[in-house]
C-alpha cells in the first residue's frame, strides 16, 4: 500500500467513519494534480465529494473519500494507479439491522413508527392496494439485483384511467443507508389513503392529481445497511448525465444497474409534472442543476430556476425546522452550488423528461433511532402537503389537439422567456407548465403542424388553479424545430475531481 502523511485526510475522516458504520472500507486519496485525478477516475471506484482545504500540505490539492468496496479492492485499485492514500479497513463484523426490536406493524391506518423490512414494506403496500381498491394500485416497476420487487403505489381518484391531471412521483431510499425517507413515504401513503373523503385537503389532492410513491428504490442497500446497491454502485451516480451526453441526445441502458434501468423506464412511461427524491445526511431542499459543464462547485441555474427556488422554499417554509437552517439560507440550496455531482436522477428527470424533480435532504442523521421517526414525520408532513399542492395551482395547463380531428397530439409548450420546452402527454394531449407568477408569451408546437399563435398569459400572485390555455394546431409545415431547448454544453466527459482541482488552483492565484 502507498501511504501518505497528508494532514488533510482529517477533513474527510467523517465520511470514512460513516463508511465504517456500514461495513465499508474507505480510502482517503491525496489528489495532487490533474494526473492524479485522471488516475482516480481510471480506477472506476466510487468516490464522494472532494474535501477542499485552506492550506497546502504534502502536495494534496484535494482529498477524496473513496468507499463502498472491500479493503482489498481499494488497495489493489489505488496501488495499481500509483496514488497516495490512507486506508481505513471495514470493521471485522457487521451488526444486524438497526432497531429490529422496534420494528412497526405494517397495517394500513394503524401504521406504527419503526424501520420496516423489505418484506414488511411489500406486505403493507399490498394491503393498501387491497383495502383501498377505488383509489390505490400497486405497480411492480422492476426488481433489484437480488430480485426484490421495486414497487410503486399509485394513489388517484381513478387509478385505472389516464386522466388530464398532473402526475407526481416520490422516491425514497435511493441510498440504502438513508432510511428516513422510506418511512416518511410510508406514512405519507397512510395519511392519504386513510383520510380520503375525510380531510378536505387530502381529498382535493387525490381528486386533482395522480400520485406515485416508491418508498424504496434500493431495497438491497437498505437490507445491507449501505449506500450502494448489491453491486456496490451508487444509484444516484448511475443515470444518464446531461453534461456528458447532452440533454438533446439520446441515451442507452447499457452498463446501468437493474434499479436504475427500472426507474428510467418508469419515468419514461408517464409524463410526470414534479416530484421528490428523499435523501439524508443534511437538512435542506435541493434543486437543480446538480452538475455543470465546468465540473465546479458553483451555482448552476436551470432555465426554470425561479420555480425551482419557489418550490424548495415552499417545502422548507412548511417544514418545521428546515427553513431555520444555519448552514443553508432559508433551508434551500442549488445542487451544484453545494457540491457538484453527475449521473443523478434530478438532472436526468428534468432535462430528458420535463419532470421537475427535487432532492429533499430530511435529516443530518441518515438512520436515526426509530424513536426519532414520529418527530421526523411531523416535520415533513406539512411540507409534503404544501409541496404537492403546487401541482394543483401553479402555472398553466390545458391540451394540445389537432385542429381538424380535435384529437390529442404529441406536442410541446414553449415559453419565450424560458429556454426549456415541456412535452405534453401524447395520449390525452394534457400538459402542465409550472411557472411562478408573472406575464408570459406562450405557444405550442407539434410535428407535422404549424405552431400556434403566441398567447400572452398572466399567472396571478394569488393563484389557486393553473391558468387554462388550450392549443389547437393546424396540420402543415412543422415549425417545432424553430425553438429548441438550450442543452447544457456537451463537453467531453472529464473527471469532476480533476476539474474541481483546476478550479481550486485558479481561485487561489
Amino acid at each position: 500500500m502507498v501511504s501518505a502523511s497528508c494532514a488533510l485526510f482529517m477533513l474527510v475522516a467523517a465520511v470514512c467513519a460513516a463508511a465504517a458504520q456500514h461495513h465499508d472500507a474507505c480510502a482517503r486519496v491525496c489528489v495532487g494534480g490533474a494526473s492524479d485525478a485522471r488516475a482516480l477516475l481510471r480506477t472506476a471506484l466510487s468516490y464522494d465529494r472532494p474535501a477542499r482545504h485552506t492550506e497546502r500540505v504534502a502536495g494534496c490539492e484535494l482529498v477524496v473519500p473513496v468507499f463502498g468496496h472491500s479493503a482489498e479492492e481499494l488497495d489493489e485499485a489505488l496501488t495499481r494507479q500509483g496514488l497516495s492514500f490512507e486506508l481505513s479497513p471495514a470493521p471485522a463484523a457487521k451488526r444486524g439491522n438497526r432497531d429490529v426490536a422496534q420494528r412497526a406493524n405494517a397495517v394500513p391506518c394503524a401504521l406504527d413508527f419503526g424501520y420496516h423490512s423489505n418484506s414488511e414494506l411489500q406486505s403493507y403496500l399490498e394491503a393498501v392496494a387491497t383495502q383501498f381498491p377505488s383509489i390505490a394500485r400497486l405497480h411492480t416497476v422492476g426488481s433489484s439485483v437480488l430480485g426484490v420487487p421495486l414497487l410503486a403505489l399509485q394513489i388517484s381518484k381513478s387509478p385505472d384511467k389516464n386522466e388530464s391531471e398532473p402526475k407526481l412521483n416520490f422516491f425514497g431510499n435511493m441510498h440504502g443507508d438513508e432510511a428516513v425517507g422510506r418511512e416518511v413515504l410510508l406514512h405519507w401513503i397512510d395519511m392519504l389513503v386513510c383520510n380520503y373523503t375525510k380531510d378536505a385537503d387530502v381529498t382535493s389532492l387525490i381528486n386533482g392529481a395522480d400520485l406515485f410513491v416508491m418508498p424504496t428504490t434500493n431495497p438491497d442497500g437498505f437490507a445491507a445497511e449501505t449506500r450502494f446497491n448489491h453491486n456496490n454502485v451508487d444509484l444516484n451516480r448511475d443515470f444518464p448525465d446531461p453534461w456528458e451526453d447532452g440533454s438533446g441526445a439520446g441515451y442507452d441502458y447499457s452498463d446501468r444497474q437493474k434499479e436504475t434501468v427500472a426507474l428510467m423506464h418508469f419515468t419514461e412511461s408517464r409524463q410526470f409534472t414534479m416530484g421528490i427524491s428523499f435523501h439524508g445526511g443534511a437538512l435542506v431542499a435541493n434543486y437543480g442543476y446538480d452538475g455543470n459543464a465546468n465540473y465546479a462547485d458553483v451555482y448552476t441555474a436551470t432555465p426554470d430556476d425561479a420555480f425551482f427556488r419557489f418550490a424548495c422554499l415552499t417545502y422548507s417554509t412548511a417544514h418545521l425546522t428546515m427553513h431555520s437552517s444555519s448552514e443553508f439560507s432559508n433551508g434551500i440550496t442549488n445542487g451544484a452550488a453545494w457540491y457538484v455531482l453527475y449521473g443523478g436522477i434530478q438532472d436526468y428527470s428534468y432535462l430528458w423528461h420535463d419532470d421537475f424533480l427535487f432532492t429533499m435532504e430530511i435529516g443530518d442523521d441518515k438512520w436515526p433511532s426509530a424513536s426519532a421517526l414520529p418527530s421526523l414525520w411531523a416535520q415533513n408532513r406539512p411540507a409534503l402537503a404544501a409541496f404537492s399542492k403546487l401541482a394543483l395551482r401553479c402555472g398553466i395547463s390545458g391540451h394540445i389537439t389537432d385542429a381538424g380531428t380535435m384529437l390529442p397530439i404529441s406536442g410541446k409548450i414553449h415559453v419565450e422567456s424560458i429556454n426549456k420546452t415541456i412535452a405534453n402527454a401524447a395520449d390525452t394531449g394534457f400538459y402542465q407548465r409550472l411557472l411562478v407568477p408573472g406575464t408570459y408569451v406562450v405557444y405550442a408546437s407539434a410535428a407535422g403542424h404549424a405552431s400556434s399563435d403566441r398567447v400572452t398569459v398572466t399567472v396571478p400572485t394569488d393563484q389557486t388553479a393553473p391558468v387554462a390555455v388550450d392549443f389547437s394546431l393546424v396540420p402543415g409545415a412543422d415549425a417545432a424545430s424553430s425553438f429548441d431547448d438550450v442543452s447544457p454544453a456537451a463537453a467531453p466527459f472529464a473527471s469532476a475531481v480533476a476539474l474541481l482541482l483546476l478550479a481550486a488552483v485558479a481561485a487561489a492565484l
